[in-house]
């Protein structure tokens, strides 16, 4: 027995619908990157939460400091 959901067959649907206008995978994914070269002040960039976060150093002290825990 197999669901299909609508929302993922027309997603899939539109995927081979654009790589097919491009002229394949290829050609799809070039066009997406001159897009992304072309409109790059509209492009949001993320910051990695590892980036965001201090690094504990892991031991015993810091696990039972950090969790609130005494």
């Amino acid at each position: 027995m197999s669901f299909e959901d609508p929302i993922i067959a027309e997603v899939r649907d539109t995927r081979e619908q654009l790589q097919a206008e491009a002229g394949g995978f290829e050609e799809y994914v070039k066009r997406l990157k001159m897009l992304e070269i072309n409109d790059a002040s509209r492009l949001v960039s993320v910051v990695a939460k590892h980036d965001i976060y201090p690094k504990i150093p892991l031991c015993a002290e810091n696990l039972t400091e950090y969790s609130g825990k005494q």
